[in-house]
């Protein structure tokens, strides 16, 4: 297939991240991926990580696929502890806000050290990929996770929902080897006729009289 041949082809140049670098099924995955985003392979290449095992495009791909279809998005404030980005969707006037602060990442309990380091431009990834999900959703392709929310461990609810399907599923069955299921009831039958009793067996009166 093409896309395996392309693969095989650069998985080990410097344009495939470390991550994947020598892994042309990696590649290839990746590649697919990002043709179901509408993105060509170098660009899936460059936006799509794999972070923790799954695929997870950054947040400036939610930035990119608003606006390739029309809607706008906008930063209005930017600093290393604030950015609020703002957008609106195409053919509507209605502008919608989000807004990400140092103090939000610390009562969501966000741990990683990229904040540290790189405070606004995480921050900028935070509010920018809310806005999307949140005005446009239909342009993120079944995206459920950015690489910047990945990274910070910020992935409850995500994997939740199928553990506990697969859980409740387990004692359902467990409960049905213990304690099966009660047996149906038989159908209605005509009710069996109760036999009269045989007459007592004993000598006849032409016997007594021989």
């Amino acid at each position: 297939a093409p896309t395996a041949q392309l693969a095989n082809n650069i998985a080990s140049t410097e344009f495939v991240p470390n991550e994947m670098r020598n892994k042309p099924d990696v590649v290839a995955a990746c590649i697919m991926y990002g043709a179901e985003l509408g993105l060509g392979p170098m660009q899936s290449l460059a936006k799509v990580d794999i972070v923790k095992g799954r695929p997870a495009p950054r947040a400036e791909l939610a930035r990119a696929l608003a606006l390739a279809a029309g809607h706008e998005v906008w930063t209005t404030e930017s600093t290393n502890t604030r950015v609020t980005v703002q957008g609106k969707r195409r053919g509507s006037n209605n502008v919608q806000s989000v807004t990400w602060t140092m103090d939000d990442v610390r009562k969501a309990g966000i741990t990683s050290g990229m904040y540290s380091k790189y405070p606004r431009q995480m921050l900028l990834a935070r509010a920018s990929a809310e806005l999307v999900r949140m005005m446009c959703p239909d342009v993120l392709g079944g995206i459920a996770m950015f690489a910047e929310e990945v990274e910070a461990g910020d992935t409850e609810g995500v994997d939740a929902a199928p553990v506990q399907a697969t859980a409740t599923t387990k004692r359902q069955r467990s409960k049905a080897a213990i304690d099966p299921p009660p047996a149906p009831p038989l159908p209605d039958e005509e009710p069996v006729a109760e036999l009269e009793p045989a007459p007592e067996s004993g000598p006849t009166d032409a016997q007594m009289k021989k």
